[in-house]
């Protein structure tokens, strides 16, 4: 049997059977709120007028630590509740089961169950009802037994499908009834939690954080704004949260305006909108605004009419001019403008500089002539004033720009002379001559300053760039020759006669001086002195020769003088023609001999086939070798017949001698 609340204005407790009972709280007068009252149970006092619940008379509920507990015994009923209006928008209702200790009766005893109730306060009908095993007007019923009942608009946190048993129930859970259905008009609903038992101890049941939830509702926004101005937009002020408050830091553009710029006050949720500079018609943002649960609202869209103003023109006067005397000059206001497209109208005056008269002072182009001037110059300074309206109309807004025109002295440009083009040999000094250049212009005119520099050819240093005749050495070339060209320019003295500001007047003038290629000769390099050993062979190498330009053709190897050298020996050079070539070091008698050696080298026939030389000496020392008396290299027969003589006291001849070193007889 399972213990449960039916509709009914009588309650009866009968051991055995149903328990049946009025609704306690729906007969209770009052008003309903706009939302659920301490649903924290932050308010403790059943007495404050803030704790919004109604509690069954003799019935043990108590609010501890921010809960609302729930105790039965003695067959008691523990109820508490409330009612009030569903609000506008609400999309669920929200309660947590924050603990649910039913204990179980003897057998004669119905078993307690804890039952919650959503009724319409006006109706009496049930807003959430449908349980399996049941037609009371319970939204959830919980038995001791372990059986689970909700209905069909009911979710229960981690619980089983309606019907099914739940035990280890792991609490806290959440409980959560949709009633999105009766927001189109305003329900008045009684919301009751009851704990019924028939035993001496149902146990407990605590309950917290009771609320609705609904998503906050952004209302769209109108508004009417002036060209060129900020304006601040509350936003706000019509968007409402129908179950709790709107979070200013959370208004968010989310659709930005095409024709300006927004800004939010993450304080107060104003957006400042501004236009584009000279804009006007119609413009729009979209935001969004989460409340106090985070709950995000609809996207409302903000439609701006931003009006028109009449904006003042924008004078240009065109740019500063300079000019000569005499000249004819034009005046440009054409670059003026006007944001509307207004007609313009012009009106050109002189307020300073010597006084010309304008063809046309109401036309955007006047002309005039630059009147004489001195030889300082002047200055002429126009101001432009530019109106959007005829004069004497009350609306016409206008500008001014100024523009100067510098008038100067007429000076005529110098004429520069870079003197005779030439041609010259390599290595020969140059003088360049501008003394042939001229100012055409009187004293104190003249020429200021001369300024030469090279523009092409093989680079040379000139003596002083700024001399009248500077000098330089016409560098060294190839065969072929080449061209140097030099620029002169010359300033004249108008920057000192024309008043501050003013430029002298310059010219230029260019020569060409031609270089002809000079033979210059070669540099023979034979190589240092050196000391050998008789008989050693000594390389002569001249490839350390060099010529600066044609190349050298030819080299020449000759032996200048020897000394020291046994009788027959001669200083041969393999080959005297070339660039590489031997010497076999001749013998020499006893003690030291020498050879000098010279290189000639001589470069090609197109310079006149110049030459140079070069010697160096070769110091040849003796080599005594022991057992070799007849000092011919080597120890032999011939030198062991000359010992044996020697010996044997026996005279030795120069045929002996001769024979002795011919011991092969060849």
């Amino acid at each position: 049997m399972k213990q449960m609340i039916r509709s009914s204005l009588h309650r009866l407790f009968t051991p055995g059977t149903w328990a049946v009972l009025c609704f306690f709280l729906l007969l209770v007068p009052g008003s309903a709120s706009g939302v659920i009252v301490n649903g924290d149970f932050s308010v403790s006092d059943p007495l404050s007028p803030s704790f919004g619940w109604v509690i069954e008379p003799g019935a043990d509920v108590r609010v501890e630590d921010g809960t609302a507990i729930l105790s039965g015994d003695g067959g008691r009923l523990a109820e508490m509740g409330q009612t009030f209006t569903i609000p506008s928008g609400t999309l669920s209702l929200v309660f947590e089961v924050i603990s649910m200790n039913l204990l179980p009766n003897p057998p004669t005893e119905l078993p307690p169950a804890f039952e919650v109730h959503l009724i319409d306060a006006d109706t009496l009908t049930a807003l959430a009802h449908g349980l399996p095993f049941a037609d009371g007007t319970a939204l959830f019923n919980y038995q001791q037994t372990g059986e689970i009942g909700y209905a069909a608009n009911v979710s229960v946190e981690e619980a089983p499908a309606s019907g099914q048993t739940w035990t280890d129930v792991p609490v806290p859970f959440v409980v959560t009834v949709e009633i999105s259905e009766y927001t189109e008009a305003p329900v008045n609903a009684t919301l009751s939690f009851i704990l019924i038992g028939s035993g001496d101890d149902a146990g407990s049941v605590a309950i917290d954080n009771v609320k609705t939830v609904a998503y906050p509702v952004a209302v769209n926004d109108f508004a009417t704004i002036m060209e060129d101005e900020p304006v601040n937009l509350r936003v706000l002020d019509n968007d409402y949260d129908p179950d709790g408050t709107l979070d200013p830091a959370t208004v968010t553009v989310t659709v930005a305006p095409l024709y300006g710029e927004t800004v939010v006050d993450s304080q107060t949720g104003v957006v400042t909108y501004t236009p584009d500079r000279d804009y006007n018609g119609p413009d729009q943002f979209s935001y969004t605004v989460c409340d106090n649960d985070g709950n995000l609202s609809n996207e409302a869209v903000v439609t701006l009419t931003v009006l028109p103003v009449n904006d003042p023109p924008i004078a240009r006067a065109g740019d500063d001019q300079t000019v000569a005397e005499g000249s004819f000059v034009t005046l440009d206001g054409t670059g003026s403008s006007d944001v509307e497209g207004d007609i313009l109208y012009f009106f050109w005056e002189q307020p300073e500089g010597p006084a010309v008269i304008l063809s046309d002072e109401t036309s955007p182009t006047p002309e005039f002539t630059a009147p004489d001037v001195g030889p300082g110059g002047a200055i002429l300074r126009f101001r432009l004033t530019v109106s959007d309206r005829e004069a004497g109309d009350p609306e016409l807004l206008s500008s001014t720009d100024t523009c100067d025109v510098n008038v100067t002295w007429e000076n005529q440009s110098p004429v520069a002379d870079a003197g005779a083009d030439q041609t010259v040999d390599a290595g020969t000094e140059v003088t360049l001559d501008g003394s042939l250049s001229y100012d055409p212009d009187p004293e104190p005119d003249g020429i200021k300053s001369y300024f030469w520099e090279q523009i092409g050819g093989p680079s040379a240093v000139l003596s002083d760039s700024a001399a009248v005749t500077p000098t330089f050495t016409a560098p060294h070339v190839g065969l072929e020759g080449s061209e140097m060209t030099f620029k002169l320019t010359v300033t004249d003295r108008g920057s000192e006669l024309g008043g501050e500001g003013a430029s002298g007047l310059i010219d230029t003038d260019t020569c060409t001086v031609t270089v002809n290629w000079v033979n210059r000769p070669p540099t023979a390099r034979a190589g240092g002195d050196r000391t050998v050993n008789e008989g050693d062979v000594v390389i002569l190498d001249g490839t350390g020769s060099t010529d600066p330009d044609d190349g050298i053709a030819s080299y020449l190897w000759s032996v200048v003088s020897t000394s020291g050298l046994k009788d027959g020996q001669m200083a041969v050079i393999s080959d005297p023609e070339a660039a590489n070539t031997t010497l076999i070091a001749p013998k020499v008698i006893v003690g030291d001999g020498a050879v000098t050696i010279r290189l000639t080298v001589t470069d090609t026939e197109l310079g006149g086939a110049l030459f140079n030389a070069d010697e160096f000496t070769v110091t040849i020392l003796d080599v005594i070798i022991p057992g070799d008396v007849d000092d011919s290299g080597t120890v032999d027969l011939g030198d062991l017949i000359i010992m044996l003589r020697i010996l044997a006291g026996l005279p030795i001849t120069n045929v002996e001698i001769l024979l002795s070193a011919d011991v092969n007889g060849d």
